[in-house]
């Protein structure tokens, strides 16, 4: 959705590469966890899955974007993500003039290539963008076989039922892009998917939706993905350099999926997929189902450390620590008011916060409930958790 700079690509593809002439590799890993602000991580799951940052959209110069499909591998790789789609568009190829788009793998094949020359631990995911204008919109196929299987149309004008069936014959999992942006969505509608949407879906044609797009999010698409039992899916959209888009220098984080999967292979990540077993980062922000939600969170944020907390003014009082073993804040607003802090309270990325609470008599009994500020299980309303 969002562009960068021609410019602003080039400098940092710059630091990437190093000077001109210079051999180009791939940025060496040199930071540890403590000062990575880059990396996306959350604990294994009670239930043993990973919980995977897995971008599902991007663009290289092979369609609208600006660099080449290495530079994309290396900065999933700088991102730490599990996995990232390559997912250039079908139809349109501003570039074509001076890049060959007749082999539409071949930005996938590339992206192989150089993740086997550097030894990346990231998975690229073969797949496209279809692209039709109103009221249709875009559509993300990952997984695909073989996209030159899929039929073109230059005009970007037709039903996509046909080459969404195809992309389904070969086992895609279909991603409905930006649906605010194009056709539009309307929050005061009794049904906020259009017809011709509703269509393809009875048909069976696609299985998510973004509901956060590059800096974009939208109450209306987490709305209908939750009412339409659609996975709720992130990504960076991305055209320029991933820093300069998601704005990574300034703090920011790349808008990804985080998907519940039993291991990082594309096997499991398609099936964790096509299960909705998905979550939406956005901003250090969640966005989910509770059941998804509940586990990503539960495995991240604990209580540890109970003792009693000695003093002559103030019986029966307890001391715990509230541990986040996540790259991201948890905030949170506590049921019970504490002695130390207020109800409202910031948990920092792989941090702890203590606190203590008057009149426990039974240490042993102790639970604290906590809402989760930063975490949506629709869109106007946080994440429970019950801490024991």
């Amino acid at each position: 959705m969002l562009k960068a700079s021609l410019a602003a690509t080039a400098a940092i593809f710059a630091l990437l590469v190093g000077q001109p002439g210079a051999a180009q590799t791939a940025p060496e890993r040199t930071w540890t966890r403590a000062d990575d602000t880059r990396r996306i991580d959350f604990p294994v799951t009670a239930k043993g899955e990973q919980v995977l940052a897995v971008d599902t959209h991007t663009h290289t110069i092979f369609s609208d974007g600006v660099v080449w499909p290495s530079f994309r591998l290396w900065e999933a790789e700088q991102d730490h993500l599990a996995a990232y789609a390559v997912t250039d568009h079908l139809e349109a190829h501003p570039y074509s003039p001076d890049i060959v788009t007749d082999d539409h793998n071949r930005p996938y094949a590339i992206a192989v290539k150089e993740a086997a020359r550097i030894s990346s631990k990231v998975l690229p995911i073969p797949g496209v963008e279809i692209t039709r204008g109103m009221p249709w919109g875009h559509f993300n196929a990952l997984f695909l076989k073989d996209v030159n299987a899929l039929a073109v149309d230059p005009t970007m004008s037709k039903d996509p039922t046909e080459v969404l069936k195809a992309a389904r014959g070969q086992g895609a999992v279909i991603i409905w892009n930006h649906p605010w942006a194009l056709p539009g969505l309307d929050p005061a509608m009794a049904e906020l998917m259009p017809a011709e949407q509703r269509g393809l879906l009875k048909a069976g044609l696609f299985d998510a939706v973004e509901i956060a797009n590059s800096a974009q999010y939208s109450a209306a698409a987490f709305d209908m993905a939750l009412k339409y039992g659609l996975a709720v899916v992130g990504a960076s959209d991305v055209h320029g350099a991933v820093d300069a888009d998601m704005q990574i220098p300034e703090g920011q984080h790349r808008t990804t999926t985080l998907v519940l999967a039993k291991d990082g292979s594309a096997e499991a990540i398609r099936a964790a997929m096509l299960q909705k077993r998905t979550a939406a980062l956005y901003r250090q922000a969640l966005y989910g189902r509770e059941q998804e939600l509940s586990q990503i969170v539960g495995a991240a944020l604990r209580m540890t450390g109970k003792a009693r907390a000695q003093s002559f003014l103030t019986k029966d009082m307890v001391q715990v620590e509230l541990h986040n073993d996540a790259f991201m804040p948890l905030q949170l607003r506590l049921s019970a008011s504490p002695l130390t802090n207020s109800r409202m309270l910031t948990v920092p990325a792989h941090g702890k916060v203590v606190i203590q609470f008057a009149n426990v008599p039974d240490m042993a009994a102790f639970t604290l409930e906590a809402e989760v500020l930063n975490a949506f299980v629709d869109p106007q309303r946080n994440l429970k958790v019950m801490l024991r």
